[in-house]
């Protein structure tokens, strides 16, 4: 019997490696793909194609038969990712990267918030200056580059809402299927109902008028070609280590997870591109970073504690039970 810890750290570390290993793949490709849309929708299609193929073949993890009634439950979700997509779009057009980081670092914080009002979660405020310092973390590292327009920052908040809306509705549709689908399925599932939706918005933001069909992807050269193979296999990983990883933590854990894994990929950038970071705005990234690694660390500590709690409430519970007993046997 695999332990839930183990599954976690499993998942948490297929999740930070797609992550990672997406971004970079889609840096790449963007030297030869112009149509960031249409990329998506090819991805997401190879990325169906090639989950069928493995269950089909019994590689990998299995996928329960599909039910219509699915389908219209990962509808809502898949049009507010489209959504979060296209915001996403217009707020990198309107205002600096680093302005986006931010944004992006405030979204584990504004997570909690909301399971906090919405599903109860309790959240300590230990917790909260934890997540709060993940904001500051990431301001160190944009200071002196961040930029305010008031169309660009409405974007921005636009985006982060989405991004809060999207990760609450995918927790609830990964725990409402919990027990019916396995992170395969609801990959595939949202995969496939998101080349519609990626479309609408591709016609909704003028980019459909410059699609080209297959000769998008025929004309790349060889290694273009092989990475973006491999940007479709990234795809189908991240889709299950997020789900799965849905059932089983907190949205605000995974918030927590998906920034972590963007600083990892900020330091990859530098290794690999280099950049203009400097002293301070690593320091930045540490204070996020080390951010990120406290609350795992209280996370996981929780949990022990409570599992303690609970098994010394048990222990109390049985020694109560037994003295129940004999008073009963010795009447």
């Amino acid at each position: 019997m695999v332990s839930p810890g183990f599954k976690i750290a499993l998942f948490i570390g297929l999740q930070g490696c797609s992550s990672v290993g997406l971004i970079m793949c889609n840096r790449y490709l963007a030297t030869s793909l112009h149509c960031p849309i249409l990329t998506l929708v090819f991805q997401n299609s190879l990325a169906t194609i090639f989950s069928l193929a493995t269950w089909s073949l019994g590689v990998g993890q299995s996928m329960n038969p599909w039910k219509l009634e699915h389908f219209r439950r990962v509808l809502p979700l898949t049009v507010i990712f489209s959504v979060l997509l296209w915001t996403s779009f217009q707020a990198l057009g309107k205002v600096s990267v680093a302005t986006v980081v931010v944004f992006r670092n405030s979204s584990p914080f504004f997570t909690a918030v909301t399971e906090r009002v919405v599903n109860n979660t309790v959240v300590s405020y230990r917790t909260m200056v934890i997540l709060f310092l993940m904001i500051v973390g990431a301001l160190i590292y944009t200071s002196g580059d961040l930029e305010f327009t008031v169309v660009g920052y409405g974007w921005a908040l636009a985006n982060l809402a989405c991004t809060v809306t999207a990760g609450m509705f995918g927790k609830n549709f990964a725990m409402g299927l919990k027990e019916e689908q396995t992170g395969l399925g609801l990959s595939v599932y949202q995969n496939i109902m998101s080349v519609p939706c990626l479309t609408v918005v591709a016609v909704v933001t003028g980019e459909a008028w410059r699609w080209t069909g297959t000769s998008y992807l025929t004309g790349l050269d060889f290694t273009s070609k092989c990475i973006f193979l491999f940007s479709c296999v990234w795809c189908v990983s991240m889709g299950i280590a997020t789900f799965e990883l849905q059932k089983l933590v907190p949205q605000t854990t995974v918030m927590v997870a998906n920034v972590s894994y963007k600083m990892v990929t900020l330091l990859v950038n530098v290794a690999l591109f280099g950049s203009n970071v400097g002293v301070w705005g690593l320091f930045g990234l540490v204070v996020a970073q080390a951010a990120a690694v406290l609350y795992m660390y209280e996370r996981v500590s929780g949990q022990v504690k409570q599992k303690e709690e609970t098994a010394s409430i048990k222990d109390d519970q049985d020694v109560e039970a037994q003295l129940v007993r004999k008073a009963e046997s010795a009447q």
